[in-house]
């Protein structure tokens, strides 16, 4: 029984401890998020324009875009409330008087990186995005 007891007790401490090295989402969502690459599925003509998008502590965001691809200036194309959870990202803003609700699924996340995807049902397109913090 003892040498039984040896055996199991380092493990069961072992299992009982988790991974220091686990990232949450909410735990990084603060500060500034370039985007690096985007794909929309079916192909399509559209392109997004999108740079870059800042989460505040305040569960705030704004995101920023281009007028033109050629266009150096960013301007805020929208900004809101956001909710971020281990597996989802929601933003909620206005546009055109109405509330807008997007909702994107985290694919992976790093201390550094995170890439969403999310369902557009107005445009019937699907987008994949790569963020990178700054």
């Amino acid at each position: 029984m003892r040498k039984f007891l040896l055996f199991v007790l380092p493990l069961l401490v072992f299992l009982a401890c988790g991974s220091d090295d686990d990232i949450h989402p909410a735990d990084i969502a603060v500060g500034e998020w370039h985007i690096t690459k985007y794909e929309i599925k079916p192909e399509t003509d559209i392109e997004l324009l999108y740079t870059r998008v800042v989460f505040a502590a305040d569960m705030s965001f704004r995101l920023y875009a281009k007028e033109t691809k050629w266009d150096d200036d960013d301007y805020v194309a929208y900004s809101g409330q956001y909710e971020i959870g281990d597996a989802y990202v929601r933003l909620e803003y206005d546009e055109d008087g109405r509330r807008q609700r997007l909702l994107a699924e985290i694919m992976s996340c790093t201390a550094t990186s995170l890439v969403w995807h999310y369902k557009d049902s107005d445009q019937d397109i699907e987008v994949t995005l790569w963020l990178e913090k700054k």
